[in-house]
């Protein structure tokens, strides 16, 4: 009776529990609807005048410091405001004609002199006995003056444009920079970088010299008019801080895994690598068992008997090795200091280096679950007529097996986990295909959450499956 109101108490708790956690979601929810819808209506209405004054204001901005061309094209350039209307998302719409020079005809005409200017600076310092090369900001010293010059005379040009703005909170405003809006304030700028990044001759003192691998040269030149590091084709995000993290994570998610990278989308990286994980865990373990159970027999044969000696010998030294050294190294030796020179390759290294590693252990919790049955087990199975190996093998094992499978559930796990360092001999398992995507998109939280969680889940599968096999061999107990 105590029993059962002990757990209609528990069952009690749980439900009140639950329910305030419901309630609490609700709450919240509820006022992240009405925080948000109140968060997007603009705080004050924008003329014509505010909003010539707010672009103006961010062109300005725009300009690196050391960017003297970029911040002489940016006092130059005239806005004027034709029109402003209010959009969604707490934005304005502001049609506008842009006066401003442009940069890229300025580069097409004049990169080949940049080039030799910036060649002849090279040439003079080795010449002065300055044997360490030139970085590209003394390049940018060297040629700016002239770089300024050309802007001076450059021919002025008018452009319509549409730009966004977004009020992020009372007096903070972001424009939307797209490509086309940089492009039409700083006379195309995205083609002048990209016709300097994207050369490969020029032509200095009559001669054609290739510039394709010369980053020093084309980075000094493009520092004469850099932008800052404005987040290009990002709209800016106006929302109350909850539903801005989400968004962030929601465009996040999308990068890392959604958009596709050599025609296929990126999270089958981590598909690929989950079937090599999967494909290793288990090769391993087939491995492991196997070399296990015949140790610990060895082991085990040598101790009652005395036989076996130089077996129990060899079983002695691989487990000193395999245990007495790191799991890497062991990793590392097995693929390029024997299997590689033989030809093999690194997912068959992966499954051996691992199977022997695992096989040390295994003996050893197979050793002590021999030694946990009975002595009176296995004269039982002689005096039935069964010899030494029959009686192990039909007797002892199965009650070892039971005794020692919590121990080798764990040990499987550990396995598992321990395959995510094949990925330094070239094994495209799952912790290589995070890192993959992390070296694509720059972005380190959802690439390895998500190997955490997929290795999570992995392992949580296994133990249910390790569970229900112990419930099935106690069902056979008590038959």
């Amino acid at each position: 009776m105590n029993n059962t109101k002990k757990k209609k108490k528990l069952l009690t708790t749980k439900n009140v529990f639950f329910a305030l956690v419901a309630l609490a979601a609700i709450v919240f929810a509820v006022y992240v609807i009405i925080a948000q819808s109140l968060a997007m209506k603009v705080t004050k209405e924008l003329t014509i005048d505010d909003a010539k004054a707010i672009v103006e204001e961010k062109i300005a901005e725009l300009p690196k410091e050391q960017a003297e061309s970029a911040s002489f094209l940016a006092e130059n350039i005239k806005v004027d405001v034709k029109n402003v209307e209010k959009s969604e998302k707490k934005s304005f719409i502001v049609d506008c004609e842009i006066e401003t020079l442009d940069l890229y005809d300025i580069v097409s005409q004049n990169i080949d002199r940049y080039f030799g200017l910036a060649h002849e600076y090279e040439q003079k310092r080795t010449e002065e006995g300055q044997l360490m090369k030139p970085n590209s900001t003394l390049i940018r010293q060297n040629i700016v003056d002239d770089f300024n010059k050309d802007i001076e005379q450059a021919e002025k040009s008018n452009k319509r444009i549409v730009i966004k703005i977004f009020e992020i909170s009372e007096n903070n405003y972001q424009l939307y920079y797209t490509d086309e809006v940089i492009n039409a304030i700083f006379g195309d700028y995205r083609k002048a970088v990209e016709l300097i990044n994207n050369a490969e001759t020029c032509t200095i003192e009559g001669k054609e010299v290739s510039i394709k691998n010369n980053s020093t040269y084309k980075n000094g030149i493009i520092e004469c008019f850099t932008l800052n590091n404005y987040e290009k084709n990002v709209e800016p995000d106006p929302s109350i801080p909850a539903v801005k993290w989400l968004n962030s994570v929601k465009d996040s998610f999308e990068r890392n895994f959604l958009e596709k990278d050599q025609g296929r989308p990126r999270y089958m990286y981590i598909v690929d690598g989950i079937k090599n994980t999967i494909l290793v865990t288990l090769a391993s373990l087939f491995i492991g068992i196997i070399i296990g159970f015949i140790v610990a027999v060895i082991r085990v044969t040598n101790d009652t008997t005395g036989a076996l000696d130089f077996g129990a010998w060899i079983c002695k030294l691989y487990l000193s090795i395999m245990r007495g050294t790191p799991l890497m190294i062991q990793l590392l030796i097995i693929y390029f200091v024997i299997l590689l020179p033989a030809g093999v390759g690194s997912v068959p290294s992966a499954i051996i280096c691992f199977g022997l590693n695992s096989g040390a252990y295994v003996s050893e919790i197979v050793r002590g679950g021999i030694m946990s049955v009975d002595k009176g087990q296995m004269e039982a199975g002689r005096s039935l007529g069964f010899n030494y190996i029959r009686t192990m093998y039909h007797i002892v094992l199965p009650q070892a097996f039971k005794a020692v499978l919590p121990s080798l559930a764990n040990e499987f796990i550990t396995l598992l986990k321990e395959t995510s360092v094949a990925f330094y001999i070239g094994v495209a398992d799952l912790t290589l295909g995070g890192l993959k995507i992390r070296s694509i998109t720059y972005s380190s939280f959802m690439p390895l959450v998500a190997i955490a969680i997929i290795y999570l889940i992995l392992v949580l599968g296994l133990s249910k499956l390790v569970s229900i096999l112990e419930r099935r061999l106690r069902k056979g107990d008590n038959r």
